[in-house]
């Protein structure tokens, strides 16, 4: 028992600053890079997918006979993915070292008198822990769903694998989209499709339906 809750403490502390806090960083900074060089930063963000989906189908169909697979995969990625930012050379002009330098801390703070900051801060919380609380526990409700766990998680794998393939496609759209109706309602609709498929997949209507919300 003491075992149990030592891993649940380390895995947690693993899954929220590697994982969780990482990704957001790794994002945020590629995001900056598709500013300064002038390409969209959703055309980026689908080769991720990409890679998402391949990793979910690897897993989904290994995590049975070797459940260490998906933390040694994810160790070697992001060592490779470390190489990569550190053998990337970002060129600056003096104007834009000098406006990164003349940044300090009492501008960020300077953010909290902003409400519109609170609002978007507000529903990125909600919005992304909810659905990845939701994310996190529809693979094991899926997989109870299948006659053995073995057989859940295979095919829980080629779901999340085909729903990503799908996202993929979606983010070769997501410029044009967001540039149509804009950041704030493009961040309301993406709000209601998640509650959508949440809601879609507490109804009761099998495997098939649970893949479709899904």
């Amino acid at each position: 028992m003491h075992s149990f809750w030592l891993g649940a403490l380390l895995g947690g502390v693993y899954l929220g600053m590697i994982f969780n806090s990482g990704c957001g960083v790794i994002d945020s900074y590629i995001d900056k890079i598709s500013r300064r060089y002038q390409f969209e930063y959703g055309r980026v963000r689908m080769w991720g997918s990409l890679g998402w989906a391949a990793a979910a189908w690897i897993v989904g169909k290994y995590i049975d006979s070797n459940p260490n697979l998906a933390f040694w995969l994810a160790s070697i990625a992001i060592v490779i993915a470390a190489l990569c930012f550190m053998l990337t050379k970002i060129e600056l002009t003096e104007a834009e070292m000098q406006k990164t330098s003349a940044l300090k801390v009492s501008h960020a703070l300077e953010l909290a008198k902003n409400g519109q900051f609170w609002m978007l801060l507000v529903f990125t919380l909600f919005v992304t822990q909810i659905y990845d609380t939701y994310d996190q526990q529809f693979a094991q409700y899926f997989s109870l769903q299948f006659p053995t766990p073995e057989e859940g998680n295979r095919w829980y794998g080629i779901l999340a694998s085909i729903q990503v393939c799908g996202e993929t496609l979606f983010l070769c759209l997501m410029p044009w989209f967001v540039n149509r109706t804009g950041a704030k309602w493009a961040l309301i609709i993406a709000g209601l499709i998640m509650s959508v498929r949440i809601v879609g997949s507490a109804i009761p209507l099998g495997r098939c339906g649970s893949a479709r919300s899904k």
